[in-house]
């Protein structure tokens, strides 16, 4: 019989992500975000406690008073002798408040690096606020072939807005553009008449993570 112990070790990593959001799920509308948060933990712990590996935690968040978490330096595997060691990163929810409120836009992520002992392969660093720009495939090849890499963020919206309509072969009135809802007010100046805005929560904690992997498919 075919057997593979890193293919089956990449499967727990996927299983441990999926039961954070199923059991997360259960919280939606409830207005329990801690709840729905050690939800999360509860299902990640659940499966790598059954897992023969040596992980920690390096990126993730540090304890918040009584709130639940799975936290920097925080021990996940069995630590079985001779167990492959790997560095980690996750977030049970990325959204907490978004599934108390019922709102869209949560999600469950964990990373992981198999690590040599002793070493750090992942380096966790201050986390802080940027400006991003999220876009599909379509719209990745017309800025590739125009050399926009790395310049599309200081380009005037217009012309960004105008660049997008082309590769999507659509008219201006019909490109939306998702935002976070503190950044609407900075977009509202500039919109004109018809340019449709998909606005996210505007707190930290509902970033539009959700927004920008929409972005991806089917445009």
């Amino acid at each position: 019989m075919f057997h593979d112990p890193e293919r089956t070790i990449e499967f727990e990593f996927v299983r441990a992500t999926e039961n954070a959001a199923l059991h997360a799920m259960h919280w939606i509308g409830r207005g329990e975000k801690e709840l729905a948060d050690a939800a999360a933990c509860d299902a990640i712990y659940g499966v790598f406690d059954l897992v023969n590996i040596c992980g920690e935690v390096v990126i993730g968040e540090g304890i918040k008073d009584e709130a639940p978490g799975i936290f920097l330096g925080d021990k996940l595997g069995t630590w079985k002798e001779g167990s492959p060691h790997f560095d980690i990163a996750l977030d049970p929810i990325d959204g907490t408040t978004n599934i108390s409120k019922g709102m869209a836009n949560s999600i469950s992520v964990i990373a992981a690096a198999e690590t040599p002992p002793g070493t750090k392969v992942m380096q966790n660093i201050p986390s802080f606020y940027t400006e991003k720009l999220a876009y599909g495939p379509n719209v990745a090849r017309v800025v590739n072939a125009r050399g926009l890499q790395h310049s599309l963020l200081d380009t005037p919206l217009p012309a960004t807005l105008q660049l997008v309509s082309e590769a999507l072969d659509k008219r201006m009135a019909e490109v939306v553009v998702q935002v976070l809802d503190r950044e609407q007010q900075v977009l509202r100046g500039r919109r004109a008449p018809g340019r449709r805005i998909a606005a996210h929560g505007g707190r930290r904690r509902h970033r539009g993570g959700g927004g920008a992997v929409s972005a991806g498919f089917g445009c």
